[in-house]
């Protein structure tokens, strides 16, 4: 075993060292591993003989570094029984006793191994040390409870505080660890831990001399499985566009603002009459006052015609009020030189129109991610991570001005041991002026194909 461990250390550094595929721990994801293990006990037989096991756990991360594991195990322990013990511990084997001859009481006989199985159940909370390596080295700590059954290894009979019900067979423990898990892709992956479980029984072998708790030291190497993609995609509910060039989203050429999945295979068109159809049946309704001019014309008092006017005149004034409130909720207009773009649903922002990207590099790893209702909202690209992530919006912000990527996909880059996430070829980059703070905008779509 020994000569395995340090085969098995070079190995695996080379790996990390060599693997491809970056590590990355990101919020929300949710990973499955199964791995084969060893276990080593320490207690009064302590020596080098360890037993087989297995785990299999489900793992979920609240936050990007943070994750939350339930894991199960089967598996076993082992330890010799030698001569000197038996001479040394006379009450528990026997006065003169030797292999072959009966614990005292009791029907089992002395061999020279003895066994426990093990069934851990374990809820343990592991922590990424470094993020954005080739990966994820991490250490954990828990709480578990954990069954075992001491017993003769060959003919697998009860030991005797055990058959004679001294102790419990079953406790809790907290095990304490680390690992690294490597990438293979972004899906699968290999796991290495190491770990120390302090056992709150004196009796994993079934025998206590000191009064001392024992303990299971258990390495193990298995696979991950995500079940979540690493890279968090921008939600299909809207998106603008403005400018002369190509939509990265659909391929319009003149600025919309649509509310349409970006798969979609058309779209309506910006210029439709949906903002001047209010107008239109405005003025539709004055028109349809025309009869009540009529009205005064038969009326015979003379009087009746200024009064059947005045409400007349009345229902103009209460028609231009109904409009009023549509407009005084809009937000204030943009400053010359520059043009609405809808940011959410009824969230804006005032950009240039005149801006041109230059040929320097906008450090987007240190922008931050403006799509409500997604999960990685608010954080910076660098925290959320992924290999070719997309967002709606992805804001990074300069001394008196901010740069904003609409709709844009990013490619995670390793430059002098620097993480860089630079712009793919879809999306568009505006500029304002000042610090990035939304204004309300309802009907925010609207306002912006109006110009206000």
């Amino acid at each position: 075993m020994s000569r395995f461990i340090r085969f098995m250390m070079p190995t695996m550094v080379g790996m990390m060292l060599t693997v491809a595929a970056v590590g990355q721990s990101y919020n929300g994801q949710v990973l499955g591993t199964l791995s084969g293990a060893v276990h080593k006990y320490s207690g009064e037989f302590t020596d080098d003989l360890w037993g087989p096991g297995a785990f299999l756990s489900l793992q979920y991360a609240p936050i990007a570094r943070l994750q939350i594991e339930g894991r199960f195990g089967l598996g076993e322990i082992r330890w010799k029984t030698t001569p000197a013990d038996i001479a040394a511990y006379p009450d528990y084997f026997g006065q003169g006793a030797e292999y072959g001859d009966p614990y005292p009481g009791t029907l089992t006989q002395i061999e020279p191994e003895n066994e426990s199985r093990l069934t851990t159940i374990d809820l343990l909370v592991n922590y990424v040390i470094v993020d954005h390596l080739p990966a994820v080295p991490f250490i954990s700590a828990g709480v578990g409870w954990t069954s075992f059954a001491p017993s003769t290894a060959e003919n697998h009979d009860a030991l005797p505080n055990f058959g004679a019900n001294v102790y419990s067979g079953s406790t809790f423990s907290i095990p304490l660890g680390a690992g690294v898990r490597i990438p293979f892709s972004d899906r699968v992956g290999l796991l290495l831990r190491g770990e120390y479980r302090f056992v709150f029984s004196e009796y994993l072998d079934d025998f206590s001399a000191n009064g001392s708790n024992d303990a299971v030291t258990s390495i193990s190497v298995g696979l991950t499985y995500s079940f979540t993609d690493r890279g968090v995609r921008r939600r299909p509910m809207h998106h603008s566009h403005m400018g002369d060039h190509a939509c990265g989203c659909c391929g319009m050429e003149r600025g919309h603002h649509d509310e349409c999945p970006c798969s979609a295979s058309s779209e309506p068109d910006a210029d439709a009459p949906a903002p001047s159809a209010a107008p239109s049946g405005a003025t539709t309704a004055p028109a349809a006052t025309a009869p009540a001019t009529a009205a005064p014309a038969t009326a015979a008092p003379a009087t009746t015609a200024p009064t059947t006017t005045a409400p007349a005149g009345t229902a103009p004034a209460t028609t231009a009020p109904a409009t009023a409130p549509a407009t005084a909720t809009a937000p204030d207009p943009c400053p010359a030189g520059s043009a609405r773009l809808c940011v959410d649903d009824d969230l804006s922002v005032c950009v240039d129109t005149n801006f041109t990207p230059g040929r320097g590099r906008i450090k987007w790893e240190e922008g931050m991610i403006f799509d409500p209702g997604n999960p990685g909202h608010g954080q910076l690209l660098s925290e959320v991570g992924g290999a070719t992530p997309c967002y709606a919006n992805v804001v990074r912000e300069s001394d008196n001005a901010y740069y904003l990527c609409v709709d844009c996909c990013f490619e995670r880059q390793e430059s002098a041991g620097y993480v860089l996430y630079k712009l793919m070829g879809e999306g568009r980059i505006v500029k304002g002026q000042g610090s990035f703070d939304p204004a309300e905008c309802p009907d925010c779509r609207t306002v912006a194909a109006q110009g206000r």
